[in-house]
Order: structure tokens, then C-alpha cells, then sequence
């Protein structure tokens, strides 16, 4: 539906004036499916305080095989608050949580979410 869209919208620009690619509208339809995924299956969130992220920091899982994990969950969110030392890309995206999906007959999936210093989340547009 959004690529429908999507496609519908870019064919009424010059040509000149198309974006030279769809990874990014790619990589946001990535996410929302992502989020329509934990939002059906419960939206179920763990909130972890700082002590035992410490404590996950100092954990190491090199070794654990994937398939030795067991989830609580199809689909849930980790929250673990703003990590200073996560900026991704160097642009002040910082590291603050994962969505993990644990789907039949997929591969374990995460996408990290980010929060930026520079922005009021107060404000419900942001």
C-alpha cells in the first residue's frame, strides 16, 4: 500500500526531480512493519534501569548460539534508556532500544531505536 502510494506520488514529478533511489522510503517501511509486528503480538516492553544494563554490558555471549535463546515473546521492545557511547552514524542518534521479533520460520530480528539529544519528545510530533 505505501509503495503503491509511493509510486503514484514520485510518477507525477519530472523526472529530473525523482529521488535517484527507494532505499529510504525501503528502509521506513522496514520499520513500520517492524512496529505493526510488536504493536499486533501485544505491544510487551521490557524497561531495564541502569544496573542491569551495566550488568548486560558485562556479559559475554559470543558463544550462545541463537537457537539456545528463548524469548518470552513473538515480538516485544527493550527499553534501556539513552546509551551515551551508541551515537550511530556519529550523527547524535543514540542507542536507547531494540524491537525483537522472534517469527516462525524467520531469522531473529532487531532494529535498534534512537534518541536524539537535539529533540523535545514532549512534543508528540517529534
Amino acid at each position: 500500500m505505501i509503495m503503491k502510494k509511493y509510486n503514484e506520488d514520485v510518477s507525477e514529478l519530472p523526472f529530473e526531480k525523482r529521488p535517484a533511489d527507494t532505499r529510504l522510503i525501503s528502509k521506513e517501511i522496514n520499520y513500520a512493519i517492524h512496529y505493526a509486528v510488536f504493536a499486533v503480538h501485544g505491544r510487551n516492553i521490557f524497561h531495564f534501569e541502569p544496573e542491569m544494563i551495566e550488568q548486560f554490558r558485562q556479559t559475554d555471549i559470543d558463544e550462545v548460539p541463537v537457537s539456545a535463546l528463548s524469548f518470552p515473546y513473538i515480538s516485544f521492545y527493550m527499553s534501556f534508556g539513552k546509551q551515551t557511547d551508541l551515537d550511530l552514524w556519529g550523527e547524535g542518534n543514540f542507542v536507547d532500544g531494540a524491537y525483537i521479533s522472534v517469527l516462525p520460520d524467520m531469522p531473529l530480528q532487531i532494529i535498534l531505536s534512537t534518541i536524539r539529544h537535539d529533540v523535545d519528545y514532549r512534543d508528540r510530533t517529534n
